[in-house]
C-alpha cells in the first residue's frame, strides 16, 4: 500500500509540474509533492491575476468615450476646468445656459469636464472615469481649465486655454462651410 500512494504521490507532482511549467513559460519553480498544493494555487492565482487584467483593460477602453457616435451629426465643444468656480467655466456655462436655442441651433453637445465635481454631457451627468478618461484622451494637465470644439468631421476646430466668449465660438461655428449648407438649409442669412 506505501509503494502504491507513492507512485500516485509522484504521478500527482508529474501531472502537477508538468501543468504549472506549461502555463507559466520559463519558471524555475522546483515542485515537490509536499508542495504541490501550493504549486496549484499559485497556478489559480496567476491564472486570476491575467483574466483580472484583461478585464481591468476593457474596462479602462471602455470608460473612453467613442466620439464616432457623434460624428457628422453633432458638433462637440468640451469645457475643461478644475472646478465650477473657475471664474473662465463659470462665464462661459453662463452664456450657454442664457443661449441654449442657439447652442442646440448649430448641433452642440456641450461636455463641462471638471477635476472636482460633477461633470457632464448636456447637462446629463457623467462617471468620474469617463471625466478622467477624457482629460487623458486631451492629453490635459491637472488644475488646467481648456476649450475644445470639434467639428462634426471629429477634427479640432479650436483649443484655447483662456477666456473664450460664446461669440467667438459661434462664429467661428458660423464660418464652416457644413454650418453655411445647415443655415442655406433653414432660410437663416449668414
Amino acid at each position: 500500500m506505501h509503494a502504491r500512494s507513492d507512485s500516485g504521490v509522484r504521478s500527482l507532482y508529474a501531472h502537477a509540474k508538468k501543468v504549472f511549467t506549461e502555463n507559466i513559460e520559463g519558471s524555475a519553480a522546483v515542485l515537490r509533492p509536499s508542495n504541490s498544493k501550493i504549486a496549484l494555487f499559485l497556478r489559480y492565482a496567476i491564472i486570476l491575476s491575467i483574466m483580472l487584467s484583461i478585464f481591468s483593460s476593457q474596462d479602462a477602453m471602455s470608460m473612453v468615450m467613442d466620439f464616432d457616435q457623434f460624428k457628422w451629426k453633432n458638433r462637440l465643444l468640451f469645457i475643461f476646468a478644475s472646478e465650477r468656480n473657475d471664474p473662465f467655466f463659470r462665464d462661459l456655462k453662463g452664456e450657454i445656459s442664457d443661449r441654449k436655442n442657439e447652442v442646440d441651433d448649430r448641433d452642440l453637445v456641450v461636455f463641462e469636464i471638471l477635476e472636482s465635481g460633477p461633470s457632464t454631457m448636456n447637462t446629463t451627468p457623467m462617471d468620474p472615469q469617463t471625466a478622467a478618461s477624457l482629460r487623458k484622451h486631451f492629453d490635459l494637465p491637472p488644475k488646467t481649465f481648456m476649450l475644445i470644439l470639434l467639428g462634426k468631421d471629429g477634427g479640432i476646430k479650436l483649443k484655447r486655454n483662456d477666456r473664450v466668449k460664446l461669440d467667438e465660438i459661434f462664429a467661428l461655428i458660423d464660418s464652416m462651410p457644413m454650418r453655411k449648407d445647415e443655415m442655406r438649409q433653414k432660410g437663416q442669412s449668414f
